[in-house]
């Protein structure tokens, strides 16, 4: 299936720093949120990520996810680099057609 679907990928890859902590896209049960447990989450990776020496944080999500973006914006992140598909098939396989690339600098 992933060999089938790689071609409509391809479009909404993101360019990696090197040397950066990057998350991809985490989740929360419903009946856990607006607890604090991803700002916790986020915390507990920005110190792993300092141990390390990186010098910044990216997480990717889907963009539709107005919620998700709220919350990464008030713990420092910034948007940083949007990938759209325009092909129409993507939405069959994923979420959304257009990913949002978000960065905190450490």
């Amino acid at each position: 299936a992933l060999r089938r679907n790689s071609n409509y990928l391809k479009d909404l890859q993101v360019n990696r720093a090197k040397g950066a902590y990057q998350l991809e896209y985490v989740y929360c049960r419903s009946e856990y949120r607006k607890r604090g447990i991803v700002q916790l989450l986020l915390a507990s990776h920005e110190e792993m990520a300092k141990k390390h020496l990186c010098k910044e944080m990216f997480i990717l999500l889907c963009t539709h996810n107005h919620r998700a973006i709220d919350s990464y914006t008030h713990f420092g992140f910034l948007k940083y680099q949007t990938v759209h598909s325009d092909n129409i098939e993507i939405k069959r396989i994923l979420p959304d057609d257009t990913k949002l690339l978000m960065r905190k600098c450490l």
